[in-house]
């Protein structure tokens, strides 16, 4: 099965907004949290249009950034992904510090959801390849991911697909893998 992925536009707030809706039920389904704007300040970022100061999209391509959203054959959000430069997560920086001396040089991936029934299908792998080619063209050298510590499985899923686990946080597990042969991790 062919299903549409698109990559999210700065004009393109119903489409936005309808991802930003669809991640929030997720999250919301997944783990329990409600809306944040302290947790989901990209999600609201989303939203910004070009209008605005299109700087405050943390997707943006100017911010060297990605959304992507995955429709149905019905045009409904059923998946979602982004790529963003790691900076826009300085708290970060305490823990990651010594991995990585400079967070403009690491990409992170953020958002990545499929709604149920489409779990299983490759969906998940094709976003990943597509995050990975997405973030090698805009020269980063690695790419970041983390994930909930009590998630065995998602662990193990991204391990499959070629991240490496290499620290934790207080209710997190930090996974990457490099963008380009030559970089490696110290």
């Amino acid at each position: 099965m062919t299903l549409p992925l698109k990559v999210l536009g700065p004009h393109e707030v119903t489409l936005a907004t309808a991802a930003r809706t669809f991640c929030l039920q997720t999250i919301k389904q997944t783990y329990g949290f409600d809306y944040n704007p302290a947790w989901h300040a990209d999600l609201d970022s989303l939203c910004q249009t070009s209008t605005e100061n299109p700087t405050d999209n943390q997707y943006a391509a100017s911010n060297r950034g990605r959304f992507w959203v995955l429709l149905n054959k019905d045009g409904e959000v059923i998946g979602t992904m982004g790529v963003r430069s790691l900076a826009y997560k300085p708290n970060f920086k305490p823990i990651l510090a010594t991995y990585y001396p400079d967070f403009n040089h690491i990409a992170s991936l953020w958002r990545t959801y499929l709604a149920p029934a489409y779990r299983g299908q490759g969906w998940g792998e094709k976003l990943n390849q597509v995050a990975l080619e997405f973030a090698r063209s805009q020269n980063y050298q690695r790419m970041f991911l983390e994930c909930n510590q009590a998630n065995t499985k998602l662990q193990a899923y991204w391990q499959r697909l070629g991240y490496q686990h290499f620290c934790n946080g207080d209710n997190f597990c930090c996974f990457d893998q490099p963008l380009h042969p030559a970089h490696h991790q110290t």
